[in-house]
């Protein structure tokens, strides 16, 4: 993908506020406050289930999220 393809229009976001990988998941803080809940104690569990609901499937399938990898060309020879 490239930028044209996170125009406003297409609806699409792309968050890339993650920069260390030391267990290849994805620990954005923006992804982190989309899933905390609007009320009550922030859990697990209620992040999971937010997570389940219909609203925010569809507001992340047009979520991408940009995190460093093991497969970074410049480093491979390190991993």
């Amino acid at each position: 993908m490239s930028d044209i393809d996170f125009l406003d229009w297409t609806g699409r976001t792309l968050v890339g506020d993650d920069m260390d990988d030391h267990d290849s998941r994805c620990n954005s803080a923006i992804i982190h406050t989309m899933l905390k809940p609007e009320y009550g104690e922030n859990t697990e569990d209620r992040r999971s289930k937010k997570l389940c609901t219909q609203t925010m499937k569809i507001k992340l399938s047009k979520t991408i999220c940009k995190f460093p990898s093991e497969w970074v060309r410049d480093d491979v020879e390190t991993h």
